[in-house]
């Protein structure tokens, strides 16, 4: 179970939103939609966060969470993602970026997971673009595995539309994150001394999980403001197929109040 609030605590304060939002992290492209919408380099705050199980015999998650923005220049932080824009002409960005990724078990997590080795986190970092086209913005990060826990690498791909009616602002996005086999292998697979009489061994490939997802803010006061974040995520057959998952999709959800400085 500790590992399930670990993710919890990605998926509030994360990086792509969602793959992902990450970006997932995830869980990315709509925080920083929600920093913009807040017009403040710091924005500080507090909420909850919710996700659905995934590994058999996990149970959902529900926890409060604290939530944090930061941006200075360049520089910017949110949740558990740091980055840097380099490179900015017109409507075209890059960034580079790290983000510490919180995926993975403890195998006492589940009694459907005793006898698997813990699959641990572990950051993760590359590079982001993005373009607004005039209506939307479309953005691409690539990251890859630093610390050699998964030694596989992440590609998201969104799409997002802000729309802004004071004192509302709307931010849905639609996007796929594609996943490497050493990193769907590692947190999806079973290895061949993990076997048991209800647990076969398993490979996981590469994988293609399309996601969409909804940021809302609501400002109350100038300084003052909620923030909701809505995410759906299909899990690739290379990832549903696994003996050790138990769903085709994953849920997340958050809900939060911030204060601007």
């Amino acid at each position: 179970m500790r590992n399930s609030l670990r993710v919890l605590v990605f998926v509030g304060l994360g990086g792509i939103f969602m793959s992902q939002v990450c970006a997932q992290e995830s869980v990315s492209a709509d925080n920083e939609s929600a920093v913009q919408a807040a017009g403040s380099t710091l924005n500080l705050g507090a909420g909850f966060v919710y996700r659905s199980a995934v590994y058999r015999g996990e149970d959902a998650g529900f926890m409060p969470i604290p939530m944090i923005f930061f941006q200075r220049g360049n520089l910017y932080f949110r949740g558990t993602r740091l980055g840097y824009q380099f490179y900015k002409e017109d409507a075209f960005s890059l960034d580079v970026l790290a983000k510490w990724a919180f995926r993975g078990y403890d195998e006492d997590d589940s009694r459907h997971l005793k006898g698997m080795d813990d699959r641990d986190s572990s950051i993760e970092g590359g590079i982001a673009a993005s373009y607004h086209d005039g209506w939307g913005t479309a953005s691409v990060s690539v990251v890859t595995d630093l610390l050699g826990k998964h030694d596989g690498q992440e590609v998201v791909f969104s799409y997002a539309k802000r729309f802004i009616r004071e004192p509302w602002v709307l931010t849905p996005s639609v996007g796929v994150t594609w996943q490497s086999n050493n990193l769907t292998d590692y947190y999806y697979g079973v290895e061949r001394d993990e076997v048991t009489g209800s647990r076969p061994y398993y490979s996981a490939g590469e994988a293609w999980n399309p996601f969409v997802s909804l940021t809302t803010q609501y400002y109350f006061t100038e300084k003052w403001s909620s923030l909701v974040m809505l995410s759906y995520e299909w899990l690739d057959n290379e990832i549903s197929d696994s003996p050790i998952v138990n769903k085709q999709y994953q849920v997340r959800a958050m809900a939060g109040v911030l204060c601007k400085f």
